[in-house]
């Protein structure tokens, strides 16, 4: 699914893919690490399934992953999803509503004040 959004990206409909991933894995339950669920996925966001078929194996998007990775491994980042707030504040995995205000609503504050 990684290789599958550099593509997309780098086909125009990086967003379309990301949602009808994020769509089938949380609310069908679908297996995102199957390359034909990834194809069908790709192709009905109106990327040609041969071509994504194709570029699944392209070394050059595995590098690109590796390259992501390797990045946030430098930050320090091992969750998904990871947030960082103003180059300063990192927010590992998912975040109750409330704390996510409360942070909010500190970091108006801050940026206010100074």
């Amino acid at each position: 699914a990684l290789i599958g959004s550099k593509i997309a990206k780098a086909y125009g409909v990086g967003a379309d893919y990301h949602h009808a991933v994020m769509r089938a894995y949380w609310e069908q339950a679908m297996p995102i690490d199957d390359r034909g669920v990834l194809l069908d996925l790709a192709e009905n966001v109106g990327l040609a399934r041969t071509t994504f078929d194709q570029n699944l194996d392209d070394p050059a998007f595995k590098m690109a992953i590796a390259a992501d990775v390797s990045h946030a491994h430098r930050l320090k980042l091992h969750t998904m999803p990871s947030i960082i707030i103003n180059r300063q504040h990192v927010l590992h995995g998912m975040q109750p509503p409330q704390d996510l205000e409360a942070l909010f609503a500190e970091l108006v504050v801050t940026t206010t004040v100074a």
